[in-house]
């Protein structure tokens, strides 16, 4: 069997992969532990998570990778989220306003594919947004994002900055 860690730099409008493990060649498994919290409070919301990977490798080797993300939220015209504990994530809410809801929100994460022979990169990811809801369907999200691969999955340091602008509709 074989696995794969990587991931993107905190955008899913990007092809790019700072870290990644290519392939491994599994042994015994794949063993994960994790653990999240969630903290809403009026208009102010915290959440985190943590997790941590340790690879039984078909030579023996068994690296462990970790992960790790904070945000925190502040809803300036004073909407609230509720944590949906089936799914594990927070909701969006209904602005009580008739020209939307403004949120104001941070994010910082690291994932460390580093252990061992297994050289995957290190990228710590710092971040902050401006959402409009302009209705529960529709969200005009602006972020600032600040990648630190050190090193990535090719040994060498890179830190890129990413401001994206999106528009989202769901129906």
């Amino acid at each position: 069997a074989t696995a794969r860690l990587r991931s993107r730099p905190e955008t899913a409008l990007t092809p790019a992969r700072l870290v990644d493990t290519r392939t491994l060649q599994i042994g015994d498994g794949i063993t994960t532990l994790g653990a999240d919290a969630f903290l809403a409070t009026g208009p102010v919301m915290v959440a985190a998570e943590f997790a941590q990977s340790r690879v039984e490798l078909l030579d023996g080797e068994t690296p462990t990778f970790t992960g790790w993300t904070a945000t925190a939220g502040w809803t300036l015209t004073g909407e609230h989220r509720n944590y949906r504990v089936g799914t594990g994530a927070y909701s969006g809410f209904e602005p009580r306003h008739r020209w939307g809801a403004v949120e104001l929100a941070v994010r910082a994460s690291r994932l460390d594919l580093e252990d061992g022979s297994v050289t995957g990169g290190v990228e710590t990811n710092t971040g902050v947004a401006l959402n409009w809801y302009w209705n529960r369907n529709s969200r005009l999200a602006i972020n600032y994002i600040r990648v630190d691969a050190q090193p990535n999955r090719n040994g060498i340091d890179e830190s890129p900055t990413l401001l994206q602008a999106r528009f989202q509709l769901a129906l």
